[in-house]
């Protein structure tokens, strides 16, 4: 008996040191750096038509593509815990509660609690040229999309939920870097409301120049991908004509960084880049033109996206600083008009929603008119959110629904000491600065100097502009969307210090109220079929391309097409240009995801039309002879089968890239 507890005994310590030794051999790899990394993009191009997002215009109706949007992710999981988080940054407006309630149910139903709404961060990149109508609040229905747009919402979820797959799946050992400097590129539009704040110094910049680099890279160094943030708005495309889908200056930058990194070959064939947004609500480009036309807009995204594109391939080329340490993260739900914050040692509280008459574009003199069709605001709303006047009292109407969010999220993703806080909408410079410094002092309190704070913002959720106490008494146009009042800043300084401390304690949060999801109460209402006005199929050519073209010219090709709204091709394109090998094969050399192209839907002739800017520079590479293929789904009706989706396709005559005559 005691030989055989004695065995039992030797057996035990034996166990036990294995398991001792493997702990601290993967504590190592964490202490170290060492964390499974997973990048991925995916197609979140919604059909190109319908009221274009970001100006409350009914007649700037999307025609065709500049760029297709992406949602572009990283995971990193620990190698001690299993804990992972993920971010993802979307070539859209905003984001909504709706869609990320969508993604995380899809997830859970192939990953089980791996990814939940704790651990995932979903930010928009605020383009002004994305489609509408998937945000699911009355507000955004009724005055930014004239409807809801379900084929935009599932190509949403549908993209996002493929890129966190994408990440998961090619997840391998690495390391991150982290690398930061200045680009002295944007400037403030609201430089009245920031000179209000006690903060605001002549010698201080009035706008956050800092790009901040996240560089990820096998433990082999072959490269994974590189996501950074920087404050500015992304209106470079379009200034409130433009028909176009375009991720404008974030997307194109992105586009050209991964084409650059993927150069090195096969080790580097799975890059994927990111271009984040941060406290950028009264952020421009520097030297911002506020006119032009097409081609006057698209040499600015350029110009402006490549300075972002070299200052962040600088920073990834000369990132050294290894990131350590635990991946944690903490997030909660919060009812907006339960919170709180505290003011000279007062506690101040938000207000329930309203928009104010500079954000509607009107002033107070419209308040009879506007009262003649929506309910009027109760003077507690008034005096809640005074001084700035309100024109909508949405917080107030809930017919057929919630016309504004009620409830918020709060979120902190922590990667060893790098802390990528999630800001639920477009804070200004100086709002975003006073929740960074809260999130610090809460770190400081225990203690902590060497964190990076990140701001993350137009994320999870959208509570439009945030500005602080003292802008919102300028009553711009920012103000006038900070839908909570006055003393939104005061409550996020608090919320996120109490953040950051339960994450550090590891202290469980209560979780909160659940948003409301209102998918299965919006209405999808049947498009008509198409009316084909030509004697042919549908893509059919209509003007063939010119015969022979050069450098820096521009290929046209036209063809009868079915409405883009029919079927987005989301992952594939509606059209391809193709070049004749030496064999006699073609092969794609363009899509209408490509920089230099576009593709056009002319709603008044019913055709499809395709543009190609062939590259200025004087390659022989270029010379050769190419074709257009065009894709497409008409809908055709029947009175005894209804109306039916129908693929088609159709092909250009050859044409040649020549050398310049002499």
């Amino acid at each position: 008996m005691n030989l055989l507890l004695w065995k039992s005994s030797i057996s035990f310590l034996i166990t036990v040191t294995v398991i001792w030794a493997n702990l601290a051999h993967v504590s190592a790899q964490d202490d170290e750096g060492v964390y499974r990394i997973g990048t991925g993009i995916s197609d979140i191009t919604g059909p190109p038509t319908g009221v274009l997002s970001g100006y409350l215009k009914r007649f700037l109706q999307a025609t065709g593509i500049h760029t297709r949007l992406y949602a572009r992710s990283f995971l990193v999981e620990s190698k001690t815990t299993s804990d992972a988080v993920v971010y993802v940054t979307c070539d859209l407006a905003m984001f909504d509660h709706g869609l990320k309630l969508e993604i995380v149910k899809k997830l859970r139903a192939k990953y089980g609690d791996k990814f939940t709404e704790k651990n995932i961060l979903i930010s928009a990149t605020h383009t002004h040229s994305g489609p509408s109508g998937y945000m699911q609040y009355q507000s955004y229905i009724k005055l930014e999309s004239y409807g809801f747009k379900p084929a935009n919402f599932w190509a949403i979820v549908d993209g996002v939920v493929e890129s966190i797959e994408m990440a998961e799946s090619s997840a391998v050992d690495g390391r991150i870097l982290v690398h930061k400097g200045d680009l002295p590129e944007n400037a403030n539009r609201r430089t009245e409301a920031y000179d209000l704040n006690p903060e605001a110094d002549p010698n201080t910049p009035n706008t956050d120049q800092e790009m901040i680099l996240l560089k990820f890279e096998s433990t082999e160094g072959n490269p994974l991908g590189a996501f950074n943030w920087w404050p500015v708005l992304p209106i470079s495309f379009n200034i409130g004509f433009n028909p176009y889908i375009s991720s404008d200056t974030r997307g194109y930058a992105a586009q050209v960084l991964d084409t650059e990194v993927k150069k090195q070959g096969e080790t580097a064939s799975k890059f994927v880049s990111g271009f984040g947004s941060s406290n950028q609500g009264d952020v421009i480009p520097l030297y911002h033109s506020g006119s032009g036309g097409l081609e006057t807009r698209l040499a600015e995204v350029q110009e402006k996206a490549m300075k972002q594109f070299q200052k962040a391939k600088e920073l990834f080329d000369a990132a050294t600083v290894t990131v350590t340490g635990p991946i944690k993260y903490v997030h909660q739900y919060v009812n907006a008009t339960n919170a709180y914050g505290t003011v000279n040692g007062v506690d101040v509280y938000l207000c329930k929603a309203a928009l104010g008459f500079p954000f509607v574009g009107l002033n107070p003199g419209f308040e009879s008119l506007i009262g003649l069709l929506l309910p009027k605001p109760s003077d507690e709303l008034k005096a809640c959110q005074y001084p700035k006047e309100v024109a909508i009292a949405t917080g107030e109407m809930t017919q057929p629904w919630d016309w504004a969010p009620s409830i918020f999220s709060t979120q902190i993703l922590q990667i060893g000491n790098i802390d990528i806080v999630a800001l639920p909408g477009d804070f200004t410079t100086m709002a975003g600065r006073r929740v960074r410094n809260a999130v610090k002092q809460a770190l400081e309190a225990q203690s902590i100097t060497n964190h990076e704070v990140i701001l993350a913002g137009l994320a999870n959720n959208y509570i439009s502009y945030v500005v602080t106490p003292e802008e919102y008494e300028a009553r711009t146009y920012e103000g006038g969307a900070t839908i909570y009042g006055p003393n939104t800043v005061p409550v996020f300084e608090r919320l996120y210090g109490e953040l950051t401390t339960a994450l550090l304690m590891n202290t469980e949060l209560q979780a909160g109220p659940t948003p409301p999801n209102f998918i299965d109460r919006v209405p999808n209402l049947p498009e008509k079929p198409d009316n084909n006005l030509y004697a042919r199929p549908f893509g059919a050519p209509l003007e063939q391309p010119a015969r022979w073209l050069t450098y820096g010219r521009e290929m046209k090709a036209v063809f009868v097409g079915g409405k883009p709204r029919n079927n987005s091709l989301r992952g594939g394109s509606f059209f391809i240009i193709e070049k004749q090998q030496d064999d006699g094969n073609w092969q794609t050399v363009r899509t209408d995801a490509d920089l230099d192209t576009r593709f056009n839907w002319n709603p008044i002739r019913r055709q499809s039309e395709v543009y190609w800017k062939i590259p200025t520079e004087q390659s022989d590479a270029l010379l050769g002879t190419y074709r257009v293929r065009i894709f497409g789904h008409s809908e055709v009706g029947s009175a005894v089968l209804g109306s039916k989706l129908r693929p088609y396709t159709g092909v250009s005559d050859t044409f040649e890239i020549i050398k310049p005559v002499p």
